[in-house]
């Protein structure tokens, strides 16, 4: 499973709520996304309308042709060996990989609105959780995909049964149910977080949750409406 690395980066509040992420890349990963850039500003590489199809006078989008920005420039040309080298996805998809390569977990899933969140982010595998047998039937509809996984249960028996780690851990639970600490000890102890890990954990407003549980710092605080919002983040402990 792939190691989240820590991210660093500021949040604004101006002109419009965004985060500024400094360190999602590395060298080798610029190096990769500068070369498809400058391949893109290269002549005769970004079609015009009238090359494509589009109305001139209407649009002023561009097209490129896939098989030369998929083709694999670091192997022999196939039309001389006769053996075509493509690469499965561009240089800038391959490195913003990393940014989907998470597996969830949601547990008091709901109806998984949630989850139908995180599906935007391509992640790479969500497992809910809920034991509502009417919730549980529109989950299987809403997330058929293998990669995802719906279990019908409780959380506090099936969270010990889990056998795979999770980078994001997302708990929703009934408003009057005020058993945070309860709840952390358990996911701590069940050995289902990757190190780094996030615990997001919706609850109401006037519960107030400890800033500290155990190796669990909270970095976030935010209330939505009679809804509250804390994130935690797994600190690393040093043996």
């Amino acid at each position: 499973m792939t190691e989240m690395k820590e991210m660093k980066g500021v949040v604004f509040e101006e002109p419009f709520p965004h985060l500024v992420v400094y360190n999602l890349y590395d060298e080798t990963e610029l190096e990769l996304i500068w070369e498809e850039l400058n391949f893109y500003t290269k002549p005769g590489k970004l079609l015009e309308a009238k090359d494509f199809g589009g109305i001139v006078e209407k649009t002023n989008s561009h097209a490129i042709i896939l098989d030369q920005l998929y083709r694999n420039y670091d192997t022999p040309d196939p039309r001389i060996n006769g053996t075509p080298d493509f690469r499965p996805i561009s240089n800038i998809l391959k490195v913003n990989r990393k940014l989907f390569d998470t597996e969830i977990l949601d547990i008091f899933a709901g109806i998984g609105s949630v989850s139908e969140e995180f599906i935007k982010f391509m992640p790479k595998k969500i497992v809910l959780i809920e034991k509502n047998i009417k919730n549980i039937k529109l989950l299987n509809t809403k997330f058929k995909n293998k990669s995802h996984k719906v279990i019908k249960g409780d959380v506090y028996s099936l969270i010990p049964k889990l056998d795979e780690k999770f980078n994001i851990i997302f708990a929703d639970p009934p408003y009057d149910h005020q058993e945070f600490p309860k709840l952390a000890e358990l996911i701590l102890d069940s050995n289902i977080f990757e190190e780094s890990g996030i615990l997001i954990y919706e609850h109401y407003k006037n519960y107030e949750l400890p800033e500290k549980f155990k190796n669990l710092k909270k970095v976030r605080n935010k209330k939505y409406g009679d809804s509250r919002i804390s994130i935690y983040k797994r600190q690393v402990i040093d043996d």
